[in-house]
């Protein structure tokens, strides 16, 4: 698989995850973490932003599933 395809399919990943009340949000974020060098910073912005978005609209899913995304939020800002 293409590196460029690898990117693709971590962001569709995560926007599909985003709001699931499921295990997609951990094992989403554990494969985003692991390959985070894939995207640019661009990506890691808008990932963020989508978060931020979904939390403030309460839609990111659980209590659970909230922590789990702003962690992801931290790690990707902190890997900038």
């Amino acid at each position: 698989m293409k590196i460029n395809e690898s990117k693709e399919l971590m962001i569709f990943a995560f926007r599909y995850a985003l709001g699931r009340k499921s295990t997609a949000p951990s094992t989403v974020t554990e494969i985003i973490k692991r390959n985070h060098h894939i995207l640019d910073d661009n990506d890691k912005n808008q990932i963020i932003k989508d978060i931020k978005s979904a939390i403030k609209l309460k839609s990111a899913g659980m209590d659970m599933d909230i922590k789990i995304w702003k962690s992801l939020a931290v790690f990707l800002k902190e890997s900038m």
